[in-house]
């Protein structure tokens, strides 16, 4: 709980927060210091806002090239087994009968997953936890879905709650069945920080990001500058990837 504490307070929007409140309480002693950093806190939260710094820092987090399947099969080593890492899971959906479903992040995973199993017909392991319950887990849910979406055998590790967590519960599961060459299915701005956390582990990994983002016809022109909420988004998230895998690095 602290270390996730202390990322969202380094990054926007609550770094911008707590500089603001910093200068609002120097403003009297120290004018021109508290107006400068107001002016700063506008431009950060501008600029993280339009499409031309989203993008930007979004390739900066996207450096694992996409796979195509037709490629697994000449791969050396080949690959075992399929390993999708969970990105959130919605415990109480109601529109599901309050059952854990898959976030939207997640879903993107699955499918790319499902599209990879179908054409190379390896097992598929599920791996994400939270939730009180394993039934309640990112991996439960993604198994779940997996199934419905025609993939089997499918396996679950629902303890994990970090990358590096995914890569030891999957490592746990995979030794006893002499599984060590893994077809590693996540997001593309986390595939780098992923691709090390399972190479730790003693496995020979294949990387195949998805999610990767294409310029938009609405964000060019003058729309690459134009802010809105979207595209903060993308850019906190492009930032916590980076700063992760900085972790994950100095670790």
């Amino acid at each position: 709980m602290l270390p996730r504490l202390i990322g969202e307070l380094i990054l926007p929007p609550a770094c911008l927060l707590v500089l603001s409140l910093l200068a609002y309480g120097i403003r009297h002693r120290h004018p021109k210091i508290a107006r400068f950093m107001w002016v700063f806190c506008a431009l950060v939260l501008y600029g993280l806002s339009i499409p031309l710094i989203s993008h930007g820092l979004t390739n900066l987090s996207e450096r694992e090239p996409a796979l195509a399947p037709a490629t697994v099969a000449a791969l050396n080593p080949r690959p075992e087994v399929i390993v999708v890492l969970g990105a959130g899971a919605v415990t109480d959906a109601p529109e599901y009968l309050e059952a854990a479903v898959p976030s939207e992040t997640s879903l993107k995973r699955l499918t790319y997953a499902a599209y990879l199993a179908r054409a190379t017909h390896l097992p598929v392991l599920a791996s994400g936890g939270y939730g009180d319950i394993p039934a309640q887990s990112e991996g439960e849910a993604m198994a779940v879905q997996l199934r419905h979406l025609g993939v089997d055998p499918v396996w679950t590790e629902t303890e994990s709650q970090t990358t590096f967590e995914n890569a030891v519960g999957c490592a746990e599961l995979l030794r006893p069945k002499h599984l060590e060459n893994v077809l590693l299915v996540t997001s593309a701005s986390h595939a780098s920080r992923a691709k090390r956390a399972f190479v730790s582990q003693g496995f020979h990994v294949a990387v195949a990001p998805t999610g990767f983002r294409a310029w938009s016809p609405r964000e060019t022109g003058i729309m690459a500058i134009v802010p809105s909420s979207g595209q903060f988004d993308e850019s906190v998230s492009a930032l916590r990837a980076l700063l992760a895998e900085a972790w994950y690095l100095l670790k």
